[in-house]
């Protein structure tokens, strides 16, 4: 999971939430209420801010294969907060059968257990293993909401598993790889590309780049 620094919203999207209750007998605008083509802009605003990657896992994403997933569920939501740009992101579908990610996590809230991306310090949670999979960190502060946030996300599916271990396999094979090559990967990381896009799993490439480069200084 990697840190989302929220951007400003669309101010069309302000003005939508502005105007709707003078066109609707002053009844506050809520999620429901927003379509397209308002909806797909906001969509895309999300996607943009995110670097093109989902907001749980890290998979790329772009308009046709995401949805706008609220942290806080829509069925916990008052009208104002489903519609609050700080309690939407961009999340992927979590495949067909929807087994990781906003599908999966559905309506369960509990802010008590729950590491949300817009945590500056999100990532610190997670640990991750050479062949893939994701774990709590070793901080015993921080494992109980690690522990339940990759069950209910479904970060640990083997789909996953795989996919973030085919995104640094290529860098940890490289024929004599140096600190400073590490070093690099771990920037790019925090850099988006020319397109506006972070590296695919950029949170998971860091942490297992970390643990490589801890071997490497020991």
């Amino acid at each position: 999971m990697k840190y989302i620094q929220k951007r400003t919203e669309p101010q069309e999207f302000v003005d939508w939430k502005t105007d709707f209750p003078s066109w609707n007998d002053g009844r506050a605008a809520n999620y429901d209420d927003l379509q397209n083509p308002l909806k797909n802009q906001v969509k895309q605003s999300l996607i943009e801010e995110q670097g093109k990657i989902c907001c749980y896992c890290g998979m790329r994403i772009d308009a046709r294969n995401t949805h706008i997933e609220h942290l806080k569920p829509q069925q916990h939501c008052t009208p104002e907060e489903s519609v609050d740009y700080h309690n939407i992101v961009a999340s992927c579908e979590g495949e067909n059968k929807k087994v990781h990610c906003g599908h999966n996590k559905h309506n369960w809230h509990d802010e008590a257990l729950f590491v949300s991306p817009l945590h500056e310090n999100c990532a610190a949670h997670f640990v991750y293993t050479y062949d893939g999979k994701i774990l709590p960190c070793e901080d015993s502060e921080l494992v109980p909401k690690a522990r339940e946030t990759i069950f209910q996300l479904g970060l640990d599916s083997e789909k996953l598993n795989a996919l973030r271990r085919v995104a640094w396999e290529p860098i940890l094979y490289l024929e004599d790889l140096t600190i400073a090559d590490i070093d690099a990967y771990l920037q790019a990381c925090d850099t988006p590309n020319d397109q506006g896009e972070f590296p695919e799993y950029a949170a998971a490439v860091q942490s297992i780049l970390q643990v490589e480069k801890r071997k490497m200084l020991s």
